[in-house]
């Protein structure tokens, strides 16, 4: 499996012990639990793993077992969470190699599988994965964050989506909406030229993104 690097660091909560020695709580904070599904946890920080891939365009058989791999050895080195590259399963230029009737409205069967390994590691994906919606039929480019009980907590589709080239398959999203995620709360998704526009970011904090 072509693993290229595991990039990790850890994000300082804003928790009311944080600094503290790991186990010292205040009398006050009785709901603090190890788990970082639970909503309090006891360390201040949060262990992220940044997947630097290599995906085969249209190989999505082989794509497929480089991300399970590599959440699987991001999950032993202790994160809590783990995020993928934009159009990982697939390939950025996958839509010259094989189309797109491939996309399906989500979870489909691999979705599943995904989430089913988030559940049984206990972390939480940000998984960019193509989308077709069911109603309109239209495909996205979308970030679905699936937390450690397995389940697709929300997702974002990509809004500053091409319209030529590599993305002319892809229709932009039209919501901005910070997804809870613990331990950290609300957290705002941008994917790649998402960022360029800072009136997203600005609608993301503005309805209490704590981390973007």
């Amino acid at each position: 499996v072509n693993v290229h690097t595991l990039l990790l660091f850890a994000w300082r909560l804003h928790h009311p012990n944080a600094g503290k020695p790991e186990g010292v709580l205040r009398s006050e904070d009785s709901r603090v639990h190890a788990d970082p599904c639970q909503e309090f946890i006891l360390l201040d920080t949060v262990r992220i793993a940044l997947l630097h891939l290599a995906p085969v365009p249209g190989d999505l058989t082989q794509n497929r077992r480089l991300i399970e791999k590599a959440i699987t050895i991001a999950a032993r080195s202790g994160i809590s969470w783990v995020i993928t590259p934009e159009c990982c399963v697939c390939g950025y230029t996958f839509a010259e190699a094989i189309g797109t009737d491939w996309i399906l409205p989500q979870p489909d069967p691999w979705m599943t599988r995904v989430c089913q390994l988030a559940a049984r590691l206990r972390v939480t994906i940000f998984l960019s994965h193509p989308e077709r919606d069911p109603q309109s039929q239209t495909l996205h480019n979308t970030v679905f964050v699936i937390s450690c009980d397995g389940v697709i907590a929300g997702t974002h589709r990509k809004i500053n989506a091409l319209h030529t080239g590599s993305e002319s398959w892809s229709t932009p999203g039209v919501q901005v909406m910070p997804i809870p995620v613990q331990p950290v709360g609300p957290v705002g998704i941008l994917i790649c030229a998402d960022a360029f526009s800072p009136e997203i970011a600005k609608s993301l904090a503005g309805q209490g993104a704590r981390l973007l």
